[in-house]
């Protein structure tokens, strides 16, 4: 793959995440970054009690701030004044670390260093995930007895990551890290319990799902399609009848619509789908029978790793998800067309997120699929699927972030998004927006595209890109529609997200290449992570392993699809290596068992997969 000639940064593996672009605003499904992040974090125990607590905490920030300005947070109830000017507890003004008073429980965290020591001397080893991919990390070093210096802790922080010192007891003038290390091992996590509920079992509950293929279940049970629209409509607080709602979802395929400036033409297939739907509800001329909605439940899937940085205050915990799969409404047979309800998950502070992550990991007591496990499950899943979940959602009152499609009922692969509209003539219905950090198809391997990453390679490089609604090559002004209404796949007219071929001076560099496909959704669907387009696939019978697609396995060997060379061995192509499983089993062992201080570290995933 070529390099660029315009001068990059080079990415470092230890580079932390710096703030989002402060032109391009929150877009919904994206956590949010805190601003500015924090990059490193240590407590000093002081020596007299300063406005009545009784330690400094000592943050260095990912950007560079100037040190007249006051960063003030609230963290774990505490309101916190960080300043670089040499007053309060502020040691030395202008040298980079900002300090707030903090009152810290000492036998707490003499209790936390005990853990992390005995945690590292069992050989209990995190990993790290850049992005998607893995990342070797040496264990934590315990023969560190104290540091002589805040300056010299934040140095080993910073080089080597993770420093535990031997001596844990935190008398005053001591300093400690704040690292993000956790005790509790990933594998005591299940990924099929906790985290991406496929079993056939659950999928086929006859008191919570309904199959229309069998026609056995409960078309209302908490895990059904009907249920799922009805809640989402909230007829009570919106006046549109369940029914209502789903069909007008669904005009979205039959009309040639305009999103974002660009066409959305109608698709035959999708036309044919609903025309079979309407002829089985009985005839043209009367509401769609949601008894028989052609649809069955493929997943039920746990997004805590996509959740924000609650230790700030309230947000986004990450999501919860049902996954359905269509089937022909005539023959009964499964059809490529998958229908994923995304919906937020809003907590309070660190131990509302806490507490959430603790729900789904309960569910290990019981066995997957017995009356238990099911009952257990659904408390948690009506927490984001009932209605009047997310009050704030108006007219809906919904959690539902978003709903995601892709289908090739009409060739090609094609995925859409909608949200729930709050004003205008689509208010309380699902109206079709763009699709989140995927540009127009037509302008992939385009001189914009190449553009676009030169602007925010940066981001691109640590993860916290946003990509624009719209953009235009500095230093026009952003006018053009960049993100379009559709997205096909797998991307042309290489199958990958690129610039323009060589020889333009501005060719795209591999790596910020490699990270912007991976994280559109066409990319991600396909020749990215070595994808047929769909993760969970509505084609295999639902419930079984082979319904996961490599990628949700864990896949090794993935060649660069644009034939990067290897930097180890020119001859070969660049391979990757994806470890969801593990991503988000090591995801939720941070959640439970790193501290609310640790977490103050955490630095959120900026994607929608």
């Amino acid at each position: 793959m070529r390099r660029a000639a315009i001068s990059l940064i080079v990415f470092s593996l230890l580079a932390s995440t710096p703030l989002a672009r402060a032109a391009q605003a929150p877009q919904q499904g994206l956590p949010r970054v805190p601003e500015p992040a924090i990059e490193t974090a240590v407590v000093r125990v002081l020596p007299t009690p300063l406005q009545g607590r009784n330690a400094a905490l000592i943050v260095t920030f990912t950007d560079k701030v100037p040190s007249d300005r006051v960063i003030r947070l609230t963290l774990n109830g505490q309101k916190l004044a960080f300043r670089d000017d040499g007053r309060g507890a502020d040691q030395r003004a202008g040298d980079g670390r900002f300090s707030a008073p903090f009152t810290v429980r000492l036998d707490s965290l003499q209790a936390q260093q005990t853990r992390l020591l005995a945690a590292a001397r069992r050989g209990i080893r995190p990993v790290v995930f850049r992005e998607r991919e893995p990342l070797p990390r040496p264990l934590p070093d315990t023969s560190l007895v104290i540091p002589p210096s805040v300056d010299e802790l934040i140095r080993l922080l910073r080089e080597r990551q993770f420093v535990i010192p031997r001596s844990i007891t935190p008398r005053p003038g001591r300093i400690f890290p704040v690292i993000p290390f956790t005790p509790v091992d990933p594998a005591t996590v299940s990924y099929p319990g906790s985290l991406l509920i496929n079993d056939p079992q659950v999928m086929s509950d006859p008191k919570r799902t309904w199959n229309v293929c069998t026609k056995t279940g409960d078309t209302l049970g908490v895990w059904s399609f009907r249920h799922a629209v009805t809640e989402m409509a909230n007829t009570p607080v919106t006046g549109i009848s369940p029914e209502h709602f789903v069909r007008r979802w669904l005009k979205r395929w039959e009309l040639n619509l305009t999103v974002n400036d660009v066409a959305s033409p109608s698709r035959p297939g999708m036309v044919t789908f609903i025309n079979n739907w309407q002829t089985a509800s009985g005839g043209p001329n009367v509401p769609l029978d949601l008894n028989k909605a052609p649809f069955r439940l493929l997943a039920i899937v746990n997004r805590i790793d996509l959740r924000e940085n609650l230790t700030y205050g309230g947000g986004s915990a990450g999501e919860g998800r049902l996954v359905f799969g269509a089937v022909d409404p005539s023959t009964r047979q499964p059809l490529l067309f998958t229908v994923i309800l995304e919906y937020g998950i809003h907590k309070t502070g660190c131990p509302g997120l806490k507490g959430w992550a603790q729900q789904w990991m309960n569910l290990s007591h019981f066995t997957i699929g017995s009356e238990s496990y099911d009952s257990a499950l659904a408390v948690i899943t009506e927490q984001f699927v009932g209605r009047n979940t997310n009050p704030a959602q108006l007219p809906n009152r919904s959690s539902l972030n978003q709903l995601r499609t892709n289908e090739i009922l009409s060739g090609p692969w094609q995925l859409r998004e909608f949200h729930l509209a709050g004003d205008d003539v689509d208010i309380g219905h699902l109206r079709q927006v763009v699709v989140k950090q995927t540009p127009r198809d037509e302008l992939n391997a385009q001189q914009i595209v190449a553009d676009y990453i030169a602007r925010d390679h940066v981001q691109i490089g640590n993860g916290t890109n946003v990509v624009p609604t719209e953009f235009s090559p500095p230093p026009a002004p952003s006018v053009d529609p960049f993100l379009g209404p559709q997205s096909n796949a797998p991307p042309v007219p290489g199958g990958f997200w690129d610039g323009p071929p060589p020889p333009p001076s501005t060719a795209v560099d591999s790596l910020y290449r490699e990270k912007f496909s991976l994280n559109t959704c066409n990319g991600c669907h396909t020749t990215e992570t070595a994808t047929g387009f769909t993760h969970i696939k509505p084609e295999v019978n639902p419930g079984t392993a082979g319904s996961l697609s490599a990628f949700l396995i864990g896949i090794d060997n993935v060649f660069d699809p644009a034939g990067e060379k290897d930097p180890a061995n020119p001859t070969a192509t660049k391979k990757r290596t994806f470890n969801e499983p593990l991503r988000r089993q090591q995801s939720i062992a941070d959640v439970l068992g790193q501290s609310c201080l640790q977490q103050i570290l955490f630095r959120p995933l900026r994607a929608v997969h």
